[in-house]
């Protein structure tokens, strides 16, 4: 026998705060999907309405439950109701267990037993055929393995969810038949043989058991697959519900993407997708997704390439430039380059139509992080590096364009000879790096381009560069102390100072 207190003053405040912290994190993890937010105090609130007790002597155990996990949503809060009242009025009795001992769903078990409800076999064949005859409900499936039924009013749904914990099928507290109705039809199955039911709501992917616990996915394949529920979804209204649909039909494909065209992309990844059904799709639906990434992009264009428009190409290569080399041969023009390059530059990687203008701006856009790509294309070509882009690589990263000219990277890179304009020009047209400037220093230490104009604008922009000449003249020496004196520098500070 145990003994609870129903006379204790609750305190709604006493309570916040020992559990307000921690009903925060929980609540917050519930709802972060949403806009909706859920406080501490409503928590315990929605917990007190539930409350058969004058005293709200439960109050606390919806609060274990709630931190303990066994109550997973707060909605669910009201399938205890009725149970705490039969708990409340059994609780003395032998074969009655401690609430202090059960989780949520004991309590929900216990409340059936008490209640000595009816089993599911027992629903009356007469009063189930009044509901198909009013139009209350549809039966969709009915053999001797399985029915299906989709109820139309509130009064079907707590019919046919009988014995069941489903909100929808809720009498004693609010029933969300409505809310989930309004959204898509309710699938409720029955497995004749073993009394066992689920009810499917495509729309919300709720695939719940009687306990109102949700199904894993090879479950739902197999309940899905087994009644045929998966055969009487109506695709015509919303093709991206063949998502749930495993093994689609040659029909089913053809509603869905006649209906939507991105249920192309939402089929089974096991499916094998007849071109017909590709064929099928609209042009101006094509064009949208051929701008997609997905595997089944590529089946799209294969399926309409010989009557493929150029602005369908252009979609289809801007998204991923990679893709021009599935281009047909006629398709692979420099016009559909240019085009394609306005909307996404890395094009000239794939394309055979990469300027020295074009390469020399791919690189200055991205900063030059794709110089060894570019590097590694004009050597694969056999092409040799032009005067705009030899200028940006020395701009921005000289270290790994020597690598390749100096054969340290496969091979040796041919680039246009370097000139005294193109040093200079380093400076004018890029963004560098001032340790760039370094490098070009000690790497054309004994190179003719590496004038003593050049070495005085390097300078100008990094004094220091002045003690990495090996062996600067004496007019480079006074003009570089006279630029000290000027920015009121003290040369001293440096690795080594050069004789005056």
């Amino acid at each position: 026998m145990r003994y609870i207190n129903l006379t204790e003053a609750y305190s709604r405040q006493k309570t916040l705060d020992n559990y307000g912290d921690r009903l925060s994190k929980e609540l917050s993890d519930e709802y972060n999907y949403s806009d909706h937010k859920t406080t501490p105090e409503q928590a315990i609130e929605h917990f007190e309405a539930n409350d058969p007790t004058p005293k709200k002597a439960y109050v606390k155990h919806f609060i274990r439950w709630y931190l303990d996990g066994s109550l997973q949503r707060l909605e669910d809060t009201s399938k205890a109701t009725k149970p705490l009242q039969l708990y409340n009025k059994f609780r003395l009795r032998d074969d009655v267990p401690d609430i202090a001992t059960m989780t949520f769903d004991d309590l929900l078990d216990l409340g059936e037993k008490l209640a000595s409800t009816a089993s599911n076999s027992e629903i009356s064949k007469s009063e189930e055929e009044e509901f198909y005859k009013n139009g209350s409900a549809q039966l969709l499936v009915n053999n001797d393995e399985w029915k299906v039924v989709i109820p139309k009013t509130e009064e079907a749904s707590v019919y046919f969810g009988r014995n069941t914990r489903w909100c929808t099928a809720a009498t004693e507290t609010t029933n969300y038949f409505g809310y989930y109705n309004k959204q898509g039809k309710l699938y409720i199955i029955l497995q004749k043989k073993l009394n066992k039911r689920w009810q499917f709501h495509f729309e919300t992917s709720q695939f719940m058991d009687e306990k109102d616990h949700q199904i894993s996915k090879e479950d739902k394949d197999e309940i899905g697959n087994k009644s045929g529920v998966f055969n009487c979804i109506d695709l015509s209204k919303d093709g991206l519900l063949i998502k749930h649909i495993p093994n689609p039909t040659f029909q089913q494909m053809k509603i869905a993407v006649k209906e939507n065209a991105l249920s192309l992309f939402y089929i089974n990844d096991k499916t094998q997708i007849p071109k017909e059904i590709y064929k099928s799709i609209s042009t101006e639906d094509s064009h949208r997704l051929l701008g997609l990434s997905d595997k089944r992009v590529h089946a799209l264009y294969k399926a309409i390439e010989d009557d493929i428009s150029k602005n369908q190409i252009i979609a289809y290569v801007a998204i991923e430039p990679s893709r021009w080399k599935n281009l047909q041969e006629k398709h692979q023009t420099k016009e559909t380059n240019d085009a394609v390059y306005t909307r996404n530059k890395k094009i000239i990687f794939y394309s055979g139509f990469a300027s020295d203008e074009k390469l020399a701006d791919l690189l200055r856009n991205f900063s030059g992080s794709y110089i060894s790509t570019v590097c590694d294309m004009i050597k694969e070509r056999n092409e040799i590096m032009q005067e705009n882009t030899l200028t940006v690589c020395l701009g921005y990263e000289p270290s790994t364009l020597f690598m390749y000219v100096n054969k340290s990277r496969n091979g040796k890179l041919k680039t246009v000879p370097i000139t005294e304009e193109i040093l200079l020009n380093v400076v004018d047209n890029n963004d560098y790096y001032l340790s760039s400037l370094g490098h070009i220093v000690r790497e054309l230490a004994d190179h003719p381009a590496l004038t003593e104009r050049v070495m005085k604008k390097y300078i100008s922009e990094c004094v220091e560069l002045f003690f990495q000449i090996k062996s600067p003249s004496d007019d480079l020496k006074k003009w570089a102390y006279e630029l000290f004196s000027e920015r009121d520098i003290d040369p001293t500070k440096y690795r080594w100072q050069a004789k005056q």
